[in-house]
């Protein structure tokens, strides 16, 4: 089944081992969300989408991916 992102942009591109099909990329399509760190309002989450299985791959501030 292929999934369909509603509003999914261009977040920059990112190079990453898909934690569900074990694809490797260099994906672009995803969504970001801001926090507050230290006083300023940066990008702090990344959702990162698989060109091959087209599910979501979770980046936070720290790099650390979730399903890594």
């Amino acid at each position: 089944m292929k999934l369909n992102w509603n509003s999914a942009g261009n977040i920059g591109s990112r190079k990453y081992k898909c934690g569900y099909c074990g694809s490797p990329l260099a994906s672009q399509l995803g969504y970001t969300a801001k926090a507050t760190i230290n006083g300023s309002i940066r990008t702090a989450a990344w959702i990162y989408i698989c060109h091959s299985c087209d599910k979501p791959t979770f980046f936070d501030y720290n790099k650390n991916q979730t399903p890594g």
